[in-house]
């Protein structure tokens, strides 16, 4: 699953538990959760992203990209995130 434009920070934690996850993201403007079908492990993925990947099965040009951040040689780009743990 893509969210795009939805809020930048994410907590993720289990019913009836203390333990959770918080990611912070305030300069992405699309997040990824996932999980490998077919399996059974006890994990989600989240995934800040700046700019969407190519749609699948599609090969589209690198710079053709939408919000993708193209830099000229020695430009800089930073992004500020953090990833909270508690237990």
């Amino acid at each position: 699953m893509v969210l795009a434009e939805a809020d930048r920070e994410v907590t993720l934690e289990a019913e009836g538990d203390s333990r959770r996850v918080t990611v912070s993201c305030p300069q992405m403007p699309y997040l990824g959760l996932w999980h490998m079908p077919g399996t059974d492990a006890p994990y989600v993925c989240i995934e800040p992203w700046v700019s969407l990947p190519s749609e699948q099965g599609k090969a589209a040009a690198f710079e053709e990209q939408p919000d993708l951040i193209a830099l000229e040689p020695g430009g800089q780009y930073q992004n500020h995130w953090s990833i909270t743990v508690s237990t």
